[in-house]
C-alpha cells in the first residue's frame, strides 16, 4: 500500500497538475508527429524543444513542491519513490516489493 506524506494547497496541486497535463500533451504531440511524413525537421525539432522544456518546467516545480511539503533531505533520499496523485492532491511513497527506498 502506497503510503501518503501530505497533503499540499489547492493552488500548488493546480500549478503541478497543469505542467503534468502540459508534459503528457507535449510528448502526445511529439510521438505523433515522428509517426507522420509529411513534417520538416525543423518542425520535429520545435516540438521536441517545446516538450523537453516543458518537462523542464514539471521537473523543477516538483523538485520546488517536494522540498517545501517534505524536506531537502527526504527528497534527495526518496525522490525516486515519490508521486503526486492529482486527485487527491497528496504526496505519496509508492510501495514497491523488493524496493531499498520503499522501506520505512
Amino acid at each position: 500500500m502506497n503510503k501518503i506524506l501530505c497533503k499540499i494547497s489547492d493552488e500548488d496541486a493546480k500549478r503541478l497538475t497543469d505542467t503534468i497535463i502540459e508534459v503528457e500533451m507535449c510528448k502526445q504531440t511529439f510521438d505523433e508527429s515522428t509517426k507522420k511524413v509529411d513534417y520538416s525537421a525543423d518542425a520535429l525539432r520545435m516540438i521536441f524543444d517545446y516538450y523537453i522544456h516543458s518537462l523542464k518546467v514539471h521537473k523543477n516545480l516538483w523538485v520546488e513542491l517536494l522540498i517545501k511539503y517534505i524536506g531537502e533531505e527526504e527528497t534527495s533520499t526518496m525522490f525516486y519513490v515519490l508521486r503526486f496523485d492529482t486527485v487527491k492532491k497528496v504526496i505519496f511513497q509508492m510501495e514497491i516489493e523488493g524496493c531499498a527506498l520503499c522501506k520505512e
